[in-house]
């Protein structure tokens, strides 16, 4: 037989095109080399069939994905002509509303937070929220079992390899065997929401992640890869009756060569599905672990909540965006300037502006908008380019967050007023408001109950997702040692205790008034709440069915749970589906198939379901991360500008934006909702001066808890400028406050240097230094003291380093240069008008030793 027929048969018998069934032929070609080294009459014939069955199946799911792929990129045209439409309708730019369905807006317009970016962080955290509320109900032990216990962790491993086939303990360890049940599950569900998006991806049973660390496996090469992995596969379930010297010498160097080539230039969120898809099988999970150690991330838990994340990046991509984004964002351009030109209402001139910037948009410009905001939203700005430079850098980054931010939970006290301005904007009194964040604060061990709650509600649980330091840092991820090192940090000097109680404490105090108000149907709430609600795409109609919601009894408070819309009946459902249902009815009025009829119907249902549960998850997320500051996609737009990891200018701005994230944030979130966040984007001029003067009292409440900390009395509050600092101490000026009373700033650097980031100074220090001793001039003792105790990780923990500079350093400034404790103590007379408590140069002699 010809090609040529070959290829005439494909397309007859299969229907497939002519260019997929000359696909076939020539992969069957490539086949039938390798077949006759093996095989020969007969057997040749029947394993060529074999393949060719093989082939013709999987063009045809190719074939049926494309067409799904087009008729679901179809149904979504419509959804975000919708949402641009309904943007531009509220004076935005067709470019700006672009961007907003990315990232979101600050701006006071309906639907502002609708995005991609929010819908992928609050699918994270009601997954992530769902597996830690659910341990709290049902054993909360497990958590610090998690967090402390390596073994439990082995065991949980354990139990999650054969979880679907045994519905027993294999471990004997019956709190891993109920962790491996919930992971098992809510993993489960997010596959369960990809497939429902449009990824083609089939059921993965017992699934675990196959983690493969960038930096292990660039550091190898094919053939070592292959000989470590081959003994701890199952080479059968792995590769069927493959020849073992062909899975030896081809079939597993390609695969590294593949994972290689997603990790350097990975071409999209689809091919990463499709590499997740279960292609290697382990003996058992001991084996795994041993791959994992070796040439992965040995931590499994966060590997498994990784995974999560980048699954709800996908889901809420592909909803908005399909499957090929941008050649879906691409199309819809050029069909909107279509549009345009077609408009009888513009004249020439008017439609040649308006075609013309959208003309200019480009998807692959590191200067455009849209583009930087697409990099970020699709989760494509968070591939490192060159993985091992990215993790150097990252763990420099790292390491300069140990040395300078010991006293970050008593700057994050300046969290109080802002959380208290945002439940304002909910219509709750600020003296409420703030009796309510200090009683959360102040009390004593929250109840089981309340916690359940708001990890339900996809709060307080950030030191189990190692997220305390993305308040402080553009970092995306650190390594699995350093994330370790800073999450125990950030749990020794109590930052984490601050972020994840207050978190619970809003969150809990969002739900709660929600309940409450649900009391009183929409025409009835306050302006300030309705629009509250509205910014985030939660209307009237939503409101009556969030009004039907059963509500969670605590510590004699109803509270509101996104995970009630489940238990929501059908006519409940079909109240707020009126308007849908009605048109339902119209297009099969006098049809006769009632089956197709209500399979709609059904589906129509289930999408409510699941669409009124995202929107509020992704309010109460959002309006937490409003109180207590966390940066947004339109944060890291500014942050890092779309820019790799592990690139020259990628890991520049992230190390410029270094400790700035809170002031960036703090400038957007707070005060650009107080002058553009409110109805038709009007400025809060009532809530305006509530921020800056509780920035004041805060600022000066958290600077002189600092001054105490290090053995100085309270500042001079008689001075104006005093009043100044602690305005730019608590709002959200950060390093920046430090230049108005000094040329130097905290760290002993100048304003160049704070301002493109802490690890520059040191670093130009370090270099200069190596200068002057190069020719002949080494620097002196007392500058190299400065920079090691500056730059040294633990040495300024709040609560240590009072006794540490009594008992260590001051006595080294003493001896790196006689008589620098008086001059330190006279200049901080001087510059601040503050005094020593207890002034180290009485203690300390001149030179150095104790008096």
């Amino acid at each position: 037989m010809t090609v040529d027929y070959c290829v005439s048969k494909l397309v007859t018998d299969l229907g497939l095109g002519q260019d997929d069934a000359v696909s076939i032929i020539d992969a069957m070609l490539e086949e039938q080399t390798k077949l006759e080294s093996r095989y020969s009459g007969s057997d040749l014939d029947k394993a060529l069939r074999d393949v060719a069955t093989r082939l013709g199946a999987a063009q045809l799911h190719k074939a049926k994905l494309k067409k799904k792929t087009m008729y679901r990129d179809l149904v979504l045209s419509p959804k975000y002509d919708a949402q641009i439409d309904h943007f531009e309708s509220q004076g935005m730019s067709t470019k700006a509303a672009i961007v907003a369905s990315l990232v979101g807006t600050h701006k006071g317009v309906k639907g502002a937070r609708i995005s991609i970016d929010i819908a992928a962080a609050s699918l994270e955290q009601q997954w992530v929220g769902e597996i830690v509320s659910r341990i709290e109900a049902e054993q909360p032990a497990i958590l610090k079992l998690l967090r402390k216990d390596d073994r439990f962790r082995r065991d949980v491993i354990r139990e999650l390899f054969v979880i679907e086939d045994i519905d027993k303990t294999v471990t004997g360890n019956k709190d891993a065997h109920r962790l491996a049940k919930i992971l098992s599950e809510v993993n489960r569900r997010s596959w369960d929401r990809v497939r429902r998006a449009g990824a083609d991806v089939g059921e993965l049973k017992n699934w675990l992640p196959q983690s493969h660390d960038p930096t292990k496996l660039i550091k190898t090469d094919a053939r070592t890869w292959t000989r470590d992995i081959l003994p701890l596969l199952d080479i059968n379930k792995s590769f069927g009756d493959a020849d073992l010297s062909a899975v030896e010498g081809d079939i597993l160097p390609g695969i590294y060569q593949r994972i290689v080539q997603d990790i350097m230039a990975p071409a999209s969120k689809m091919a990463a599905i499709e590499k997740r898809h279960r292609e290697l099988f382990f003996k058992d999970a001991d084996a795994l672990m041993d791959y994992s150690n070796k040439y992965g991330n040995p931590d499994f838990i966060r590997s498994i909540l990784t995974h999560l994340r980048e699954n709800a990046r996908l889901v809420a991509t592909m909803e908005t965006l399909g499957s090929n984004p941008k050649d879906f964002l691409n199309r819809w351009i050029l069909a909107k300037q279509e549009k345009i030109w077609a408009r009888t209402d513009l004249s020439d001139g008017e439609k040649q502006t308006l075609s013309g910037k959208l003309k200019r948009i480009d998807l692959n410009s590191p200067n455009d908008p849209v583009s930087i905001a697409f990099q970020i939203a699709t989760g494509h700005a968070n591939t490192p380019v060159h993985p091992t430079f990215a993790r150097i850098a990252s763990n420099v980054r790292g390491v300069v967050c140990l040395a300078k931010l010991g006293s970050a939970a008593i700057s994050s006290i300046s969290d109080i007023p802002i959380a208290a301005s945002r439940l304002r904007t909910q219509g709750m009194g600020l003296m409420d408001g703030y009796l309510g964040m200090l009683n959360g604060l102040l009390m004593g061990k929250t109840p089981s109950e309340k916690k359940e709650i708001a990890y339900a509600l996809g709060a307080g649980f950030d030191g189990l997702m190692g997220e305390v330091y993305a308040r402080y840092t553009p970092e995306d991820q650190f390594s699995g040692r350093m994330t370790k090192a800073l999450n125990n940090f950030f749990k020794l000097n109590g930052l984490t205790f601050m972020t994840e109680r207050q978190r619970q404490t809003f969150s809990l105090m969002t739900s709660a008034h929600m309940a409450q108000k649900a009391a009183l149907p929409w025409n009835e709430l306050d302006t300030r709440y309705r629009h509250n609600l509205e910014i985030h795409a939660l209307d009237s109609r939503t409101w009556e069915a969030i009004r039907s919601l059963e509500k969670k009894a605590a510590d004699g408070r109803e509270y509101i749970l996104p995970q009630a819309v489940r238990m929501l009946s059908d006519k409940e459902i079909d109240a707020y589906l009126a308007p849908e249902i009605t048109e339902l009815n119209k297009r099969h009025k006098g049809a006769s198939d009632e089956r197709a009829y209500t399979e709609q119907l059904q589906q129509l249902r289930e999408n409510a379901r699941i669409n009124l549960e995202d929107r509020l998850s992704a309010y109460f997320m959002d309006e937490t991360d409003y109180a207590v500051l966390r940066p947004d996609g339109r944060t890291r737009m500014w942050q890092t500008a779309g820019l790799k990891p592990g690139t020259l200018l990628g890991e520049a701005v992230r190390f410029m934006w270094q400790f700035k994230s809170f002031s960036l944030a703090f400038s957007q979130r707070v005060l650009g909702s107080h002058l553009y966040g409110g109805h038709n984007r009007s400025a809060d001029f009532g809530g305006l001066p509530h921020v800056l003067a509780s920035s004041i009292v805060f600022g000066a409440i958290s600077m002189t808890l600092k001054d105490i900390s290090r053995g100085k009395e309270p500042r001079d509050f008689s001075k104006p400028e005093t009043w100044t600092a602690a305005f730019l101490q608590g709002g959200g000026a950060g390093i920046y406050g430090d230049f108005l009373f000094s040329a130097q700033s905290r760290y002993g650097h100048g304003i160049v240097d704070t301002a493109l980031g802490p690890t520059i100074g040191p670093t130009f220090d370090l270099a200069d230094m190596g200068l002057e001793a190069l020719h002949g001039d080494p620097p002196s003792k007392a500058r190299l003291v400065n920079l090691a105790k500056n730059n040294t990780p633990y040495v300024n923990l709040w609560f240590t380093r009072a006794c540490l500079d009594y008992l260590v350093l001051y006595q080294l400034n003493e001896w790196a240069s006689p008589g620098s404790l008086r001059q330190m103590e006279r200049r901080l007379k001087k510059e601040n008008g503050q005094e020593m408590i207890w002034p180290p140069s009485t203690f300390i002699k001149r030179g150095g030793g104790l008096r």
